[in-house]
């Protein structure tokens, strides 16, 4: 079976139930591809998303993950969190918080995590920094929507001015190894650099 045919059971249920909440903003099945490989790469590892939505995202993290690993997934929206905890409730795996992800992740003072998936602009844009210090040594920073599009709705999505800065500065985090991929939205995959990497 070819591998982008592979869509795993509850991202199938979680894309029917964005389409009847008439939800645009879950993440496309590429993107959802790259995930599930991202997540595979940490078995046993912590994973924490930002931006749940409705649960499309998480699925592919989830059938990428091993039975140890753990994933957090934070979503603002009241509404979206609770359609996402009955969703997800069957995978002892993943744990759904309703909270803004910025005061979240100030408060949280847990283990670092081993990938952690940015689908929400403030916690990629204004305060990346702060994202960026909750990953582990070895980490993965993914986020995706960095490409801007005209056809974005500017109520939803960010401007071109946002995206264009993240697109310069990304590059400059010191403790990270950064790739651009320009396909689909547009990806974002950053390694937390080891202390004793290139020795």
């Amino acid at each position: 079976m070819p591998e982008e045919l592979k869509v795993p059971r509850l991202v199938t249920v979680a894309e029917k139930r964005a389409m009847e909440e008439d939800f645009h903003m879950s993440s496309a099945r590429d993107t959802g591809q790259l995930l599930r490989t991202l997540a595979a790469s940490k078995p046993g590892g912590r994973l924490l998303e930002i931006g749940t939505g409705v649960g499309v995202g998480a699925g592919w993290l989830l059938d990428g993950m091993d039975p140890a690993a753990r994933l957090i997934t934070l979503e603002v929206h009241p509404e979206a969190a609770q359609i996402s905890k009955e969703m997800l409730a069957s995978d002892s795996r993943v744990e759904v918080v309703q909270a803004n992800a910025v005061d979240w992740l100030r408060a949280y003072d847990g283990p670092l995590f081993d990938l952690i998936f940015v689908d929400a602009s403030v916690p990629k844009y204004e305060e990346r920094a702060l994202t960026l210090s909750r990953i582990a040594p070895g980490g993965l920073f993914v986020c995706d929507d960095v490409i801007w599009s005209a056809a974005w709705d500017p109520q939803v999505r960010p401007s071109k001015d946002r995206v264009d800065k993240f697109r310069a500065e990304i590059h400059g985090e010191p403790d990270f190894h950064v790739s651009l991929l320009d396909w689909g939205p547009g990806i974002c995959v950053a390694t937390r650099i080891t202390a004793d990497a290139g020795h």
